[in-house]
C-alpha cells in the first residue's frame, strides 16, 4: 500500500465553456472572501452573504469543483449571523493544494 495520495485537479475535464463558467464561477465567489479558518483536514472559507447570491455561485460551481477535483468533501453552513461557511477538506496534502488552486493566501486573512 502507498502512502502516496491521488491529488490533481482534473481540468482536461472541462469543455471550453465549462472552464469559463468555472472560472467566472470561482472569482465571483472567492472575490468576497472574508476570513480562512484552517482546520484538521482542509479549511473552511467564510464569506458574507449580503447579497444572497452566493448560494446560487456555490450551488452551480460545486458540480464544477467535483468534476475536475473529487477527491475533495465540500460542506457548506449558512450561521445565524447570516455568513456563509465553505468546508474543503480532503486527503493528506490537501491545505497546499487548495491555496495553490485557489489562488489564495491564508497570511492574507
Amino acid at each position: 500500500m502507498s502512502d502516496q495520495c491521488d491529488i490533481a485537479c482534473h481540468r482536461l475535464s472541462f469543455s471550453e465553456e465549462e472552464m469559463s463558467e468555472y472560472e467566472q464561477l470561482r472569482e465571483s465567489i472567492f472575490k468576497h472572501l472574508i476570513k480562512i479558518d484552517e482546520q484538521a483536514d482542509g479549511y473552511s472559507f467564510i464569506f458574507p452573504n449580503a447579497e444572497g447570491q452566493l448560494l446560487q455561485y456555490l450551488g452551480k460551481w460545486i458540480p464544477f469543483e467535483l468534476k475536475c477535483c473529487p477527491f475533495l468533501k465540500i460542506a457548506i453552513a449558512v450561521n445565524h449571523d447570516d455568513n456563509v461557511r465553505l468546508e474543503l477538506s480532503g486527503p493528506m496534502g490537501i491545505k497546499d493544494f487548495l491555496l495553490h488552486e485557489l489562488q489564495l493566501h491564508q497570511n492574507n486573512f
